[in-house]
């Protein structure tokens, strides 16, 4: 899992900067939460930060996605918004 902070938002494209400097450029639709905004940070698993395509997340209870087991599981995802954590997870279908 890998730490990222917001640094800009165009439209559904998410410009996210780790601690090594490191720049990514990701399109995600949140699904049933406030959006986030720049400088709220991402604990997101490295290979979804590689996502082509859309990345659809929702909260934890949603359907459309695999149950999480632990905090390692690669469709977890963890927003971090004005100091509280919100987990959520990949969507799919």
């Amino acid at each position: 899992m890998k730490q990222v902070i917001i640094e800009n938002i165009e439209d559904y494209n998410y410009y996210l900067k780790d601690k090594e400097k490191n720049d990514y450029k990701i399109t995600i639709m949140f699904y049933d939460i406030e959006l986030p905004k720049v400088n709220d940070c991402l604990i997101i698993n490295k290979e979804l930060l590689k996502e082509k395509g859309i990345l659809n997340l929702g909260l934890m209870d949603d359907y459309y996605g695999r149950n999480i087991e632990n905090k390692k599981d690669k469709d977890l995802v963890i927003l971090i918004k004005d100091n509280k954590e919100i987990y959520l997870k990949k969507l799919y279908g």
